[in-house]
């Protein structure tokens, strides 16, 4: 049975040209998001002017390059960070809430979520078709066994009262069968952690590194990244982690590759709330050298229950719901010390439940970072060929793979995959 995906035109955002993106890199760029570019398709496609210039868009989105430089950002999140043992929680709050409105009012990165170069790929994939002359494209779907979208729950432990919290939210996350992964700080107040990753991953959820002491200045300068990077890797081998997210999701993409970490999950996709602006306006995972990233794509629960003060799932519900349409990662940052109470525990059981909810209904893959990174590397390496009886895919992980094909109707991007085993296994546990 298909399923189809469409993406109007009045949700295009505009292009701006940078005339440093090769040609030649269009072609793999392609490849990374819809996991193939057939053979079918011929090579001149990629010197379209049109094709050049979404394509730039999309990078100057995704590494974050609108964002303005200058030095009184990061020097202000500086002194921020001096100051803040001095302010009072009820002051840092009404900072955050201060630079919230501001940021807020831009038009980029929309709030409260943005899918601007998830818009693109669909841009580029009705050129492609416009241009190569097929009725429909083949290309592997993005989540294993047709799912059509995938679930990500990850806690970041901050403090010695997170650390004692991490059972309590392994109660919850295993009540509705919702796998999580702990970030955890290495040098942090609760070291050391040795027996904190143990018990995680004794229950079935993962571990991987939360910065390296959560200071905020990890990115700082240079030169005290690439110190902290080097022991950084060396927890890493330590507790045999493979994921990675900065404190305070703070960031630079360009120096990520130094990290040599399979995948981070430091770049929101809007950071309004964050001490560092900006975001990858996407809701897709997508490739930072060879650091898969996976962007925080929702509201985090201390931006819901101390900036915005409230304590509905509403506003995780909308963002759901535009995450759906756009087939992409819904990710979650929920901190173990942020829900010692119970009206945040119950908040959060609520979007437990109503997670379990859009899984069982729709069908969605309830995974690890860990999962996710192994499928999209596989994908990446996966072939799309052409055989007697039609498309097949190949290479490891090509048994969970699904063809999906885009078209245009309407004047509109369809994408339609085979969700055959993702309803068979939905109808399986209604019988039981």
């Amino acid at each position: 049975m298909d399923s189809e995906q469409h993406s109007g035109h009045k949700d295009r955002p505009r292009v701006k040209t940078d005339s440093s993106h090769p040609e030649s890199a269009l072609p793999e760029q392609f490849r990374a998001y819809f996991g193939s570019a057939p053979d079918s398709i011929d090579g001149s496609v990629w010197s379209d002017g049109r094709l050049v210039q979404m394509f730039q868009s999309i990078e100057m989105l995704r590494t974050e390059r609108y964002v303005a430089s200058g030095w009184t950002a990061p020097l202000a999140r500086q002194v921020y960070y001096w100051l803040r043992p001095l302010l009072t929680r009820h002051f840092r709050q009404f900072i955050h809430r201060q630079i919230f409105r501001s940021r807020v009012k831009s038009n980029v990165p929309g709030w409260p979520i943005d899918c601007s170069v998830d818009h693109l790929f669909r841009v580029v994939m009705g050129l492609v078709i416009e241009i190569s002359g097929e009725e429909e494209v083949p290309f592997i779907w993005f989540w294993p066994e047709g799912h059509p979208a995938a679930v990500m729950m990850t806690h970041d432990v901050e403090g010695s009262i997170g650390a004692a919290g991490c059972k309590m939210l392994m109660d919850l996350d295993d009540s509705f069968r919702i796998p999580a992964a702990f970030q955890l700080i290495p040098e942090g107040p609760y070291d050391p952690i040795a027996e904190l990753v143990n018990e995680i991953r004794g229950r079935g959820h993962e571990v991987n590194l939360h910065d390296l002491d959560h200071d905020g200045r990890l990115y700082g300068n240079a030169a005290r990244f690439a110190e902290r990077a080097k022991k950084i890797r060396h927890y890493a081998e330590v507790y045999g982690t493979r994921g990675f997210r900065a404190g305070s999701m703070h960031r630079n993409q360009d120096w990520l590759p130094e990290l040599q970490v399979e995948y981070d999950m430091s770049v929101p996709t809007v950071a309004h709330m964050e001490p560092q602006g900006g975001g990858c306006c996407s809701v897709m995972p997508y490739f930072v050298g060879n650091v898969l990233e996976l962007p925080l794509t929702t509201i985090q629960d201390y931006g819901l229950f101390s900036i915005l003060k409230q304590s509905s799932i509403e506003l995780w519900s909308k963002q759901i719901e535009a995450i759906l349409k756009q087939n992409g990662l819904i990710s979650f940052i929920v901190h173990p010390d942020y829900v010692i109470e119970t009206p945040q525990q119950e908040t959060y059981s609520e979007l437990l439940d109503y997670l379990a909810q859009q899984i069982n209904a729709h069908g969605l893959w309830a995974a690890r970072p860990g999962d996710i990174n192994e499928w999209w590397r596989q994908r990446r390496c996966m072939q799309l060929v052409r055989t007697a009886s039609g498309w097949a895919i190949e290479g490891e992980g090509s048994d969970r793979a699904r063809i999906a094909y885009a078209s245009m109707s309407g004047g509109e991007v369809s994408y339609r995959w085979d969700k055959s085993t993702v309803e068979a296994r939905r109808c399986d546990e209604l019988l039981v």
